[in-house]
């Protein structure tokens, strides 16, 4: 297994090199899509709750080597403590980053150098607190600067649909 030093390099390079892809530009007209749904669930919960779960999930044609997006929930009322993944993604990573201005950044990547099979279903589950105060009402959960990587490494286009996390 890697140690602390090990780890935290691996950490540097894949990061390093989903900055390096999100710097690809995709033309649609000289790059296939291969199909891919990046799709964000919803969650509803009071203000003050905590660990309240959102899946997101994938519907892919071809196997895909790892995942960057950002996650922006509208008026930064939920603050995202982690990320577990399901069994498509179980041999891989979720590493989470809460920024300042209502997003989450999370890379999906396997340090073995494994697939995402072809398939549909839910790749992780978010973990959300609520804040105290926050409102009562219903807000968009919004993928942002989302890269996708194939199993060479290519970046290559996907789709992505919004959820919806309701505050009562």
């Amino acid at each position: 297994m890697y140690n602390g030093k090990m780890r935290i390099a691996i950490i540097i390079l894949v990061l390093i090199n989903f900055v390096a892809l999100s710097s690809c530009v995709i033309d649609p007209e000289t790059d296939p899509e291969l199909g891919i749904i990046i799709a964000v669930g919803n969650g509803s919960a009071s203000p003050g709750t905590e660990n309240v779960s959102v899946n997101v999930s994938m519907d892919n044609a071809d196997p895909i080597k790892g995942i960057q997006m950002d996650i922006c929930d509208q008026g930064d009322n939920l603050i995202c403590t982690g990320c577990e993944t399901t069994a498509r993604a179980s041999d891989f990573q979720c590493i989470t980053n809460e920024l300042d201005h209502g997003c989450v950044r999370l890379v999906l990547i396997s340090f073995e150098g494994d697939l995402i099979d072809v398939g549909t279903g839910p790749l992780f589950s978010l973990s959300y607190d609520v804040a105290d105060d926050a409102p009562s009402e219903c807000i968009s959960l919004t993928p942002e600067g989302t890269n996708v990587s194939d199993e060479n490494t290519i970046p290559v286009s996907a789709t992505t649909e919004a959820g919806e996390f309701c505050i009562n």
